[in-house]
Formats: structure tokens, C-alpha cells, sequence
């Protein structure tokens, strides 16, 4: 038998230009609470709760190809992704009026289910397979202040860590004992940490 091979040029077909994707995303609402309270003149504390559900991101064809939901992505969606909780505390302690210092701490949970995977169908162009689903994340801030008539500066350190499980691939269902399972290499665990140093200077006119 003759083997026959077969391809198709797509940047010839769009004339020598790239391959453009046009659609529409409706991102999801995010639910705000926030309260604060000043001890005397020279501390404030504030706290803050947020919540964002991305499961209920939609995607929608653009208007040129009928505007209609895309159904496929719309459902890895709400397969792969959940609401996303985020606490925020904060205080700042004026030692004198010109000068402040500030403590802060930012919590988010994971926003990947723990069964999201990295689908890539037959058809599509993507060869990398790896993928990570990350977990929570922390975030601390301390740092000073300075705020004059004119001038001001912030100073700020901050530690960021968060956690992922890694895969280098995603296997297809296969039928085991007459049920079909996810077969999925063990994930890796991870845990990332990164430190910034923070200056921002500035004059008021």
C-alpha cells in the first residue's frame, strides 16, 4: 500500500497572514465586603472578603460567525474552573504624621477544580502537553510611608507563595472492568515563593 501524505497551508490560504480567532467573553461578577476602623489617630485597620465565581465565564462567536454560545468551551469552563475566595487584612500605624508603617496579608483560594486537566483535541495545533493547576496563594506586605506636602514615597517588601500540582500530560479515558476512568500521571507537587522590592516616589503640584 502507498502511504499518502497530506497537509494544508493555512498561512498560504489567508494570503501570508496569521490565523486571527474572533470571540466574545463575558467575565464573571465579583462580590466585594469591606470594612474599616481607626484606633485613635495613629492606627487603621481594614479588612476586606471577595468572591468571584469563574465558572460562569461564558464564551460567544463574534458577530461574523453568528454570535452563538461555543458550547465546547463553555463547558470545559464549568468543568475546570470554580469560585475563587480572597481575604484581605491589612493595618498602617502613623508613628508621626509624615510617616506610616504597614502590615498587609492576601489569601486566595484555588480557583482550577482538582480533576481540570489540559484537554488537547486530535485536530488541534498545540504540541506542548504539560500543565499546571494552581492551588492557593498568600501574599505579605510590610513596608513604610512617607507623605510630605509634596513629595511621597512608599517603600514595601512582599513574599508571595502559592502551591500547583504539575502534570507533564493528560491521558484519554480508557474502559477499565466496564467503566471508562481518567488515566492521568500522579501529579507533582510544587510550591513557588517570589520576593519583591517595592519604590514608589512621587510629587503632588
Amino acid at each position: 500500500d502507498e502511504l499518502l501524505n497530506s497537509y494544508f497551508d493555512t498561512y498560504k490560504e489567508l494570503n501570508n497572514k496569521d490565523m486571527n480567532r474572533e470571540f466574545r467573553l463575558k467575565t464573571p461578577w465579583k462580590y466585594n465586603v469591606s470594612l474599616g476602623y481607626t484606633v485613635g489617630q495613629n492606627l487603621a485597620i481594614g479588612a476586606e472578603y471577595e468572591y468571584e465565581d469563574y465558572s460562569t465565564m461564558k464564551f460567544k462567536y463574534s458577530s461574523n460567525d453568528g454570535g452563538g454560545d461555543m458550547e465546547f468551551e463553555n463547558a470545559e469552563v464549568k468543568n475546570c474552573l470554580k469560585g475563587e475566595h480572597t481575604f484581605r487584612i491589612g493595618a498602617e500605624y502613623k508613628v508621626i504624621p509624615e510617616f506610616a508603617f504597614r502590615l498587609g496579608y492576601n489569601y486566595s483560594s484555588a480557583v482550577f477544580r482538582d480533576e481540570a486537566v489540559k484537554y488537547i483535541p486530535s485536530n488541534s495545533l498545540i504540541t506542548d502537553t504539560d500543565f499546571s493547576n494552581k492551588r492557593s496563594q498568600s501574599n505579605y506586605t510590610l513596608g513604610i510611608g512617607y507623605r510630605g506636602k509634596m513629595f511621597y514615597a512608599d517603600l514595601a517588601y512582599q513574599l508571595s507563595t502559592y502551591k500547583e500540582n504539575f502534570y507533564p500530560f493528560y491521558n484519554e479515558f480508557e474502559l477499565t472492568q466496564g467503566e471508562w476512568t481518567m488515566v492521568t500521571p500522579p501529579a507533582t507537587k510544587v510550591t513557588n515563593t517570589r520576593s519583591q522590592v517595592l519604590l514608589t516616589v512621587g510629587m503632588r503640584f
